[in-house]
């Protein structure tokens, strides 16, 4: 289809004369990722290349913009925040973190002061500790390859990657650790890839040559197994044991959440006590929760892809309440949270940029739920922002 046809559906939208056919015209061309630069263009030119008095009044714009955003609260204070079929990359900029923002920032662009938390730089950062205890920052900066006993490493692009050579001596364990705000890819010694959350750690050695491959996990990460079906991929996690051949799956360890969710992508694995090779099977699609109360794996469908998505550069949150959401902004912000007037009772299910500032994923939030929010700026002492919850 001609592109001049989306500026003419946009333009008939945005003056209010779009037939009812030309809108359903128009929703279907703004979930088609081939129109997705195109929209983000007319949407910022209809807000900031537009002078003040010649352009449309604010509420007329915010009206338009719900419309193709697609958010709304739903009874029973459960926040739909539209889930959008573009692919991630376009989400990242149309989701919330973008056109969330410019519902609430419609006018000119401004340069506030920025909190810590807003202040965001590289994302790609984590400090690795070798076995005999030197470490190495990690970041997109610098590209080097360093000479080991064991093989070399190599950082380059934001990723490490560990080449193999000598493997006759005993493994030596290395540790990955990311930052909040940060996470970080390796590439093992066996090929297999991990992508490492914010907060996180993860131990490994520096090559696999026992009749298993073990590492260890706190927090979050997401795997592309290397197949080896003579030698078993096991993460292992405090509260259970993923026993892998060759897949693509998630694991979510975090200690503060209280449990270990594992979700599988394609292929297989099973979900084990510590210490134990019997457990409860995978399949694609699955998730399994174990918790303390609960060591045997609670097992249900979904959608795998949403355990996944804060690789891509996505917060997915599927009817996800207040505490469990501000856990996740604490992490990746690095910021501390605390509630005035008790812990509001409101879930969300939708997906936010990882990419956006914390003010503007926090406006966003209220936007669409009228929980409010209040950043306090780190003082000297605690070295961490802070986000108050009002329950009003």
């Amino acid at each position: 289809m001609d592109q001049n046809r989306l500026t003419y559906l946009f333009g008939r939208h945005i003056a209010g004369d779009a037939t009812t056919a030309e809108i359903n015209e128009f929703n279907a061309l703004v979930q088609d990722a081939q129109y997705s630069a195109q929209l983000i263009s007319l949407i910022d030119t209809l807000l900031y290349d537009i002078p003040g008095d010649k352009g449309l009044p604010e509420d007329r714009i915010t009206a338009v913009l719900s419309n193709i955003t697609q958010v709304s609260a739903r009874p029973g204070r459960r926040v739909i925040m539209h889930r959008w079929r573009w692919a991630a990359a376009v989400a990242l900029l149309v989701v919330a973190g973008y056109a969330g923002y410019l519902l609430l920032q419609t006018g000119k662009r401004s340069a506030p002061s920025l909190s810590l938390a807003d202040q965001r730089g590289s994302i790609n950062k984590a400090v690795l500790t070798l076995g005999n205890g030197d470490t190495l920052i990690l970041d997109d900066d610098n590209n080097r390859v360093i000479n080991l006993q064991s093989g070399k490493l190599v950082q380059r692009g934001g990723q490490l990657q560990h080449m193999t050579g000598n493997t006759t001596g005993a493994p030596v364990i290395n540790t990955l650790t990311t930052p909040a705000g940060g996470q970080y890819k390796v590439i093992l010694p066996d090929s297999s890839v991990v992508w490492l959350n914010a907060a996180s750690s993860l131990q490994y050695p520096d090559h696999f040559n026992g009749p298993q491959r073990r590492i260890t996990l706190v927090g979050e990460a997401c795997f592309e197994v290397h197949a080896a079906a003579s030698q078993p991929f096991i993460v292992q996690t405090a509260l259970q044991d993923v026993i892998v051949l060759g897949t693509a799956f998630n694991v979510n360890a975090y200690a503060n959440e209280f449990k270990v969710v594992t979700t599988l992508q394609s292929g297989a694995v099973k979900v084990c006590m510590p210490g134990s090779t019997s457990g409860q099977i995978l399949h694609p699609g699955e998730q399994a929760v174990n918790t303390v109360q609960q060591p045997l794996p609670a097992v249900s469908m979904v959608t795998a892809t949403d355990a996944m998505a804060w690789r891509d550069g996505l917060f997915v949150f599927d009817n996800t309440d207040i505490p469990t959401v501000m856990r996740v902004l604490e992490r990746w912000y690095n910021v501390r949270v605390s509630y005035e007037g008790g812990v509001p009772d409101v879930h969300f299910t939708g997906q936010v940029a990882r990419s956006g500032s914390l003010s503007d994923v926090l406006q966003m939030l209220t936007q669409i739920s009228h929980v409010h929010f209040r950043l306090i700026k780190a003082n000297n002492e605690s070295g961490q922002d802070v986000i108050q919850v009002l329950n009003k």
